[in-house]
């Protein structure tokens, strides 16, 4: 099932997808590249993701600071994936939650300014990455990996503690300078 979502001007669509190849990670987003028709889109490995929620707050956080004027990065899939990281440098972010060339589960988020399209690029986006689409990716299935990899480890006792933890610290990014 996709997730829709509409956040200001943007429809925001969340798939997980299992058993991709991400190969040459350049190599892919060069391909989806080539495609874009005015869609913004974000690929992030599953098994740094605390869920849809996670995503949609990190959406909300990025939206918020573009429209005043405090982003970090100047291009919005980028502004995204600090966010859901909750790290302020890029590099930084992409290591924790970007796809590698191993990545065998990511989640993909797609922002549109036209749901159709928002719709069929996810399609063609899909197509180009491979893989099964299954939803169960973007939740938490190994939350000891997860916290670790946020320096949590020591700060939940739960699932759903851990969830609120990552979306308070991606809503604290815009408070760091």
């Amino acid at each position: 099932m996709i997730k829709k979502i509409c956040i200001n001007d943007y429809f925001i669509n969340i798939i997980g997808l299992k058993n991709v190849n991400c190969g040459n990670v350049n190599n892919l987003f060069d391909e989806i590249e080539r495609l874009n028709d005015g869609y913004i889109y974000q690929i992030l490995d599953a098994n740094a993701i605390a869920g849809v929620e996670h995503l949609y707050f990190a959406a909300v956080n990025a939206s918020k600071a573009f429209n005043q004027g405090l982003n970090i990065s100047k291009r919005y899939s980028l502004e995204f994936l600090l966010y859901v990281s909750g790290q302020r440098q890029i590099s930084k972010a992409i290591e924790m939650v970007g796809v590698k060339h191993d990545t065998k589960e990511i989640a993909l988020v797609i922002f549109t300014q036209e749901e159709e399209l928002s719709s069929k690029t996810i399609t063609t986006i899909s197509k180009i990455i491979g893989g099964i689409r299954d939803d169960n990716v973007l939740e938490i299935r190994n939350p000891t990996d997860v916290a670790k990899l946020y320096g949590l480890e020591n700060n939940y006792d739960n699932i759903t503690t851990l969830k609120r933890l990552l979306i308070e610290r991606s809503a604290l990014l815009i408070t760091q300078f």
